[in-house]
């Protein structure tokens, strides 16, 4: 009971420190206590600590507006003591991939904190589903983002079998269009999350993949074009009226494709292009 009233005491005051606090995240948060210390203080009630720094995470994390990268680097330390006094706590680490991953960065604190979930929660097919994604988007690593997609298929319920398939394409087509689009559009359809920015993000990565679609067609059709008549089209037009192509398709930002001189195609729309990023993969 002293014990207690000892954890109570020491939230209550520092919830009172906050309110002081003229940061937008308070100091509490963002330098939280030492994990092995504080467990061993709760004595028996880790799981209330555990939800008092949840909904902190929540509380400061849990907005439209995007983090900076040093404040997202520093929810990893606050997750990492949430699943140490609430190991079983699953989505934490669901949660922990969407927002240590919003900017496209710090993928390998979303994959750390992932890797602590398999152990702790190895019945949790999103688990290893988000681990696919990562190794996939992140690490250009097909072959380990195909073991990541096939163990989710062995724990997903059998309506999720797909997973097995994308598995499967992964090891042959890993770079392929259609492979990002299939797994964004599923990405976007299953996910929960606090963070309506990183829905945001998904969704403009699914454009992304569209439009890398449309201009790997379109090159491709200019390749034949200047095969057929050893020169380029003078605009993608030319490539309806030969016969080449039916229409040129929609650029998904609401913009327009064009044909530059050197014979590529880029969009009035965005100049970003989509691809796994990172560095060459490392043997899974």
């Amino acid at each position: 009971m002293l014990i207690f009233l000892f954890l109570s005491a020491f939230l209550v005051k520092n919830n009172a420190l906050e309110y002081q606090n003229k940061l937008d995240i308070p100091e509490e948060i963002l330098r939280p206590p030492n994990k092995v210390t504080i467990k061993l203080a709760s004595a028996g009630f880790s799981e209330a600590v555990a939800d008092y720094y949840w909904l902190k995470v929540i509380q400061h994390f849990g907005g439209r507006k995007v983090p900076t990268d040093e404040i997202i680097q520093k929810l990893y330390p606050l997750l990492d003591l949430i699943t140490h006094l609430a190991p079983s706590f699953e989505y934490a680490y669901r949660f922990g991939q969407t927002a240590l991953t919003v900017r496209d960065t710090n993928e390998d604190l979303a994959i750390k904190l992932l890797n602590k979930g398999l152990i702790n929660r190895p019945d949790i097919w999103q688990i290893p589903y988000y681990l696919g994604f990562d190794y996939w988007y992140f690490k250009n690593n097909p072959g380990g983002s195909a073991m990541y997609y096939h163990d989710a298929a062995r724990l997903a319920p059998p309506y999720m079998k797909w997973l097995d398939t994308l598995s499967a394409r992964m090891y042959s087509e890993a770079y392929n269009p259609d492979v990002a689009i299939t797994i964004l559009k599923n990405m976007l359809d299953l996910m929960e999350t606090d963070l309506p920015s990183e829905r945001e993000h998904k969704e403009n990565l699914l454009k992304l993949a569209y439009m890398e679609k449309d201009i790997l067609i379109l090159e491709d059709k200019v390749k034949t074009y200047k095969e057929l008549y050893a020169k380029l089209p003078q605009n993608l037009d030319a490539l309806v009226s030969s016969g080449l192509l039916k229409s040129i398709p929609e650029e998904p930002h609401g913009g327009k494709y064009v044909l530059k001189e050197d014979g590529s195609i880029a969009s009035t729309g965005t100049s970003e292009r989509f691809k796994p990023h990172k560095v060459a993969p490392s043997r899974y």
